[in-house]
């Protein structure tokens, strides 16, 4: 990847027609190393990493923010499809939102009556897939155990309008600001 900024994924971010969503790489042990783009002498971090043959894999860097140290998270993606349905999880990486309650409804569906989608999600983790009908969702994060009547004041993270078709593939990440901390934000991924 050239020129990535927060929130970006590479390969798909590259010029066409190198936009695919993953790199194709060869089994074995790899390093990822990440430079910054003004200076590509600087190193920022050095990731080892194992590729499995017929494996797709997804490495966030973490950290940074405060001149903190750069880590990172490794996923193994499950990108099996539904002619039917649409597949998405949720990857939380913010260290500022703690464990969390995750939503997945109908766009303004009431918190205080709804049931949370995924319970107590820790942060540095990732949901299993959730199988989902194609349609307009809101995605919202709030504290993990957050009582039903307090859940809307409590909303960290909102997705107002997530658009899900079938036979695709999302992975909504939960993260800190750019720069760390709150506002806390998501984006979502084009897994396949």
């Amino acid at each position: 990847g050239v020129n990535l900024t927060y929130t970006q994924s590479t390969p798909i971010t590259l010029a066409a027609p190198n936009t695919a969503n993953y790199s194709p790489i060869l089994a074995g042990s790899r390093t990822l190393v990440l430079k910054r783009t003004a200076d590509t002498n600087t190193v920022v971090a050095t990731i080892g990493f194992t590729v499995t043959g017929g494996q797709d894999q997804t490495i966030y860097a973490t950290g940074g923010a405060g001149a903190s140290a750069i880590g990172n998270y490794i996923t193994t993606d499950d990108n099996a499809l539904s002619a039917t349905q649409a597949r998405v999880r949720v990857v939380h990486l913010s260290p500022t939102a703690g464990a969390v309650d995750v939503f997945v409804t109908a766009p303004g569906a009431d918190l205080a009556a709804a049931t949370p989608t995924l319970s107590n999600v820790t942060v540095r983790s990732a949901s299993a897939y959730l199988a989902v009908n194609p349609g307009i969702y809101q995605v919202r994060v709030v504290p993990a155990g957050t009582p039903p009547a307090g859940r809307a004041a409590a909303v960290a993270i909102n997705v107002a309008s997530l658009a899900l078709v079938a036979n695709t593939v999302r992975t909504i990440v939960a993260a800190d600001n750019n720069v760390g901390g709150a506002p806390l934000r998501a984006f979502v991924l084009l897994d396949r």
